[in-house]
């Protein structure tokens, strides 16, 4: 019984293995399927200072094989939801505006995520913290 169960999974494993050349493209080249999602990363370090009447804008980077269909999306812890001068284009990742004096404040726990309705990848959370004048916080941010 031994020596039949060996053979039955060799056989088993045989046509396994075949299977898997055929799904990707070994050996026989006439066989289209559509494998997993490639990868893509995204990166940044956001400057964590925007200053009263100067543009704070930060786009995160996309890097990988496939850049393509992805989609942006943006949460915060406090407030729960980004203030009126802070835009966020979920097309590029872009956070963008200018805050004004009553702006003055801090905004906790952004993260930024990207999806190309597979896999989500983030950013790590960061915070924004509005002054009157300042210096430039990280170097990842431009336009402070």
């Amino acid at each position: 019984m031994g020596k039949r169960l060996g053979i039955l999974l060799n056989v088993v494993g045989i046509g396994l293995v075949m299977m898997i050349m055929a799904l990707y493209g070994c050996g026989n080249n006439s066989v289209s399927t559509v494998g997993p999602a490639e990868p893509f990363y995204i990166s940044g370090t956001p400057n964590t200072t925007a200053i009263v009447g100067q543009l704070y804008t930060f786009t995160p980077s996309i890097s990988g094989v496939d850049t393509s269909n992805l989609t942006f999306s943006i949460t915060t812890v406090s407030p729960s939801t980004l203030p009126a001068w802070l835009n966020f284009n979920p097309q590029n990742g872009t956070l963008s505006g200018t805050p004004a004096s009553s702006d003055v404040g801090l905004i906790s726990g952004i993260v930024i995520s990207v999806s190309n309705g597979t896999v989500n990848e983030s950013l790590p959370a960061f915070n924004l913290t509005v002054t009157v004048t300042g210096s430039t916080g990280s170097s990842g941010g431009t336009g402070l």
